[in-house]
Parts: structure tokens; sequence; C-alpha cells
């Protein structure tokens, strides 16, 4: 039960999901500058992962299965861009430079 009531949860998150997946492309479009925060993108897909599965398992539902299935698919290639972008910044050496401050 307890498994179940997470999962719905989780999976109300979906809209948060496609709020800031809309907004992330926005500002990727303006040139969002890539730093290791990037990481925290991973998380939230994850757990939306696991949300599903958990439902899939649970209720027997396809749409549940399918939804994990795609959202595993996102989760990896979320990863793998930000395992990318993370060796080529490191390999340019600025990566771990620190940013400007802005100036007033």
């Amino acid at each position: 039960v307890i498994i179940g009531i997470v999962g719905l949860v989780a999976w109300f998150a979906m809209l948060w999901l496609t709020i800031a997946a809309v907004a992330t492309v926005r500002t990727a479009r303006a040139h969002l500058p890539f730093t290791l925060t990037w990481w925290s993108f991973t998380f939230p897909v994850g757990t939306l992962v696991t949300a599903a599965s958990g439902l899939s398992a649970r209720t027997g539902l396809v749409v549940f299965t399918t939804a994990a299935v795609g959202l595993f698919g996102f989760l990896v290639v979320t990863w793998a861009v930000v395992l990318i972008r993370t060796l080529r910044g490191l390999a340019a050496g600025d990566l771990l430079t620190p940013m400007p401050l802005p100036t007033s």
C-alpha cells in the first residue's frame, strides 16, 4: 500500500517534470552554461523511473510499464549528456574555474 501511495504522489511530479523541461529547454536555447549542478537533473528523473516501476509492478498496468521504460531511456540520455559535458569541461580545464560574480 505504501509503495502505491508513494508511487502515485511521485507520479504527480510528472507535471513538474514537464514544466522544468520546458523552462530548461528555453533557457538552454538562450545559452545555459554547463556547470556541475546539471547532475541534479538526473535525480528527479530517477525518482520518476522508480515510481513508475513500482506502480507498474503493483498494478500491472501497461501505461506504467511504458512510462517506466521511456523515463529510464530519458534518464540514460540525461546521464550521458551530463557525463560527456563534465568530461569535456574537465578536459578543457574550465569546469572547475569559478564563474565571475555579476557586477551591479
